[in-house]
C-alpha cells in the first residue's frame, strides 16, 4: 500500500512537472508565472523602447561622427546585453525582480537583446523623429495594455 501511494505521488509529481514545463513553453507570456521565462512577454516592448532611445540618444550626442548610425545600433545591443546581466545578477540579488522571484530564462534574455536591436533598427530605418516618438508612445501603450492583461 505504501508502494502504491509512492507511485501515485511520483506520477502526480511528474504530471505537475509536465504541466509546469508546458506552461513555460508559451511563446508569449500570458500568465504571471511565465513572465521572464517565455521568449516574449510584455516587457519586450520596453526593450524596443530602450533600443530606440539608446539609438536616438547616441545619434543626437555624436551626430558629427561619420557612420554614427552603426555605432548607435551596436551601442543599443551592448547596453541591452549589459542590462540583462545587471538585471539577472544585481537586481535579482537585491530582490528587485517583481515576477515570481526568478531570473530570466536564457531565451528570454536573448530575445530581450533582439528586441533592443529591433528598436534601434526601427529608429535607423525611420529617421523622422516625430514618427519615432509616435512609435515609442505606441510601444508604451501596448506594454501597459498587455501588462494589465497578465493573470
Amino acid at each position: 500500500m505504501i508502494l502504491m501511494s509512492t507511485r501515485h505521488r511520483s506520477a502526480s509529481e511528474k504530471e505537475r512537472h509536465h504541466s509546469k514545463k508546458h506552461e513555460q513553453e508559451e511563446f508569449f507570456a500570458t500568465r504571471k508565472e511565465n513572465i521572464s521565462l517565455s521568449p516574449v512577454d510584455f516587457f519586450s516592448f520596453g526593450h524596443i523602447i530602450m533600443g530606440m532611445i539608446i539609438y536616438l540618444l547616441v545619434i543626437w550626442l555624436f551626430s558629427s561622427i561619420p557612420f554614427v548610425q552603426f555605432g548607435a545600433i551596436i551601442c543599443a545591443v551592448i547596453i541591452g546585453i549589459i542590462w540583462e546581466i545587471i538585471e539577472n545578477t544585481v537586481f535579482f540579488a537585491h530582490g528587485y525582480k517583481a515576477f515570481e522571484n526568478h531570473r530570466d530564462s536564457v531565451i528570454n534574455s536573448f530575445m530581450d537583446v533582439i528586441f533592443d536591436l529591433a528598436g534601434a533598427l526601427i529608429a535607423f530605418f525611420i529617421p523622422i523623429l516625430w514618427i519615432d516618438i509616435v512609435i515609442l508612445v505606441a510601444c508604451v501603450i501596448v506594454m501597459l495594455i498587455l501588462g494589465s492583461m497578465v493573470k
